[in-house]
């Protein structure tokens, strides 16, 4: 008990010199205020420490510390998974439109080369535009024919759907 005590002075001391210390660097007044609360609140700790032990609470304390950082690390956690999800929905929902549009496309003898959906990531989830890249034996016939065909089916302005040869 004794040890205990002379352990609790120590600290104490120890405190007061490093709380002189950092007051005394602190080159103006306009973070005194702020330093010297969370000082007192480091002083406030070391105060009670005895009773904490005394009382067991500290081992109480560790462990709700760690149940709580252990919460705080799984909220991060799910919150990674949902947006991982998120992403690989729209992508994969990118990819589908791409398969969609080259099927219609090789349907059609536009020989497509390289298939582009872009969907705009808002509130509503919707075909951004559409830009495809085909052989250059695909006529401009063709190619005028698939554009008319994507804006009729994805409901697309023309401006939206771009067609290129390549």
């Amino acid at each position: 008990m004794r040890e205990t005590i002379y352990e609790w002075m120590k600290n104490l001391a120890v405190f007061y010199l490093f709380f002189t210390a950092v007051m005394n660097f602190l080159p103006d007044g306009r973070y005194h205020r702020y330093v010297r609360h969370f000082l007192g609140l480091l002083l406030i700790l070391l105060l009670i420490t005895p009773a904490l032990r005394f009382f067991r609470l500290a081992d109480v304390m560790t462990q709700n510390y760690v149940e709580n950082s252990m919460r705080e690390e799984l909220r991060e956690k799910a919150w990674d998974l949902e947006s991982s999800q998120e992403e690989y929905l729209f992508e994969s929902y990118e990819r589908e439109l791409e398969e969609q549009v080259r099927s219609l496309l090789v349907e059609m003898e536009a020989y497509p080369k390289i298939v582009k959906v872009t969907l705009s990531r808002g509130e509503e989830v919707e075909i951004q535009n559409i830009s495809v890249t085909v052989r250059p034996i695909c006529s401009q016939e063709k190619r005028e024919e698939a554009s008319n065909e994507l804006e009729r089916i994805y409901e697309l302005p023309e401006e939206r759907i771009r067609i290129f040869t390549g």
